[in-house]
Parts: C-alpha cells; sequence; structure tokens
C-alpha cells in the first residue's frame, strides 16, 4: 500500500547506508543519500507525464464525450456495490471486466493492478478507510482502460477517432 512507502524507504535507507556498512550517520542522512542516488529511477515514476502526454486531449476529450453512455454502462455493470454504498469498482472487478473483453490476454496481469493505481485520485486517509481501493469514479475507469491500452500496443479506433 501507498501508506507503507515511507517506512520502506527508511527502513531500505538504513539497511544501505547506515546498518550494513556499520556507518554512524542519522536515519536523516541515509534517506537523503538514498533519494540523491535513485532520484533518477524515482523520477520516471510520473503518473501525471502519461496523463498530459496521452490522455488530456482533445482526441481523447471528444471519444469520451461521444462514447460517455456507454462508458456508464460498462462501469456500472462492473461495479460491486454493497447495499446503501454509492457504487465502486475493486481491482477483482476491474481484472474481470479486463478478462470480459479479452484484453487481458494482451497485457501482462501484473501491470492490471499497477494502471488501476495510477489511474485512482488521491486519497487523503489511507489508513483509516479503504477508499484507495475503490474506484469511484468513472473518468478514473476511463483512464485505467486507456492506459492499459496503451500499454498493450493495440490499434484503437472508433466512430473515426483514433
Amino acid at each position: 500500500m501507498r501508506h507503507q512507502f515511507i517506512p520502506f524507504v527508511i527502513k531500505s535507507a538504513a539497511r544501505k547506508y547506515k546498518i550494513e556498512p556499520k556507518i554512524n550517520i542519522s536515519y536523516s542522512e541515509a534517506v537523503q543519500q538514498f533519494i540523491d542516488e535513485n532520484s533518477d529511477t524515482l523520477a520516471k515514476y510520473d503518473p501525471h507525464k502519461w496523463r498530459w502526454d496521452k490522455f488530456y486531449n482533445e482526441q481523447c476529450d471528444l471519444w469520451y464525450k461521444n462514447n460517455e453512455n456507454i462508458i456508464n454502462l460498462i462501469f456500472d455493470r462492473s461495479c460491486t456495490p454493497k447495499p446503501g454504498e454509492k457504487p465502486f469498482m475493486s481491482l477483482e472487478g476491474f481484472s474481470s471486466f479486463l478478462k470480459t473483453i479479452e484484453l487481458s490476454n494482451s497485457i501482462d496481469e501484473n501491470q492490471v493492478g499497477k494502471y488501476f493505481n495510477l489511474a485512482m485520485s488521491i486519497v487523503v486517509n489511507e489508513i483509516g478507510s479503504d477508499n484507495h481501493t475503490k474506484m469511484r469514479n468513472k473518468l478514473e475507469f476511463f483512464e485505467a482502460v486507456s492506459r492499459l491500452v496503451d500499454e498493450s500496443g493495440l490499434p484503437f479506433q472508433m466512430d473515426g477517432i483514433q
């Protein structure tokens, strides 16, 4: 989970720069050294770069507006709401949807969770709630499917819009 990322970074930095080499530096210095050495690698994982390069454009906007009813219908049918709760799509529901449309045949199963999470909005309280595991927004669903179609390399065309 994302809220466990910071403790992971601290423990990794401490092990690599403080404990195993047995150097007497503070934890903050170890973390700073870890970030300095890995900043290029960490910078590659910017979820917004894909959005600005491939998702926030007029073609996607037109396609989404032209097919909004279909997307809403697919999202609503794929959701697994509990009584009295707003509809949401879980990772399992998303994977099931991809298997139904046979898109999962052309992509790695590990990529499904990655793109599901990249499409999700940030949730402030990830520890006290499970909202970070629920896709409640149809635009998030559209983004996740778009990321997977883009990753799969499948040609995509509908209604003359590629």
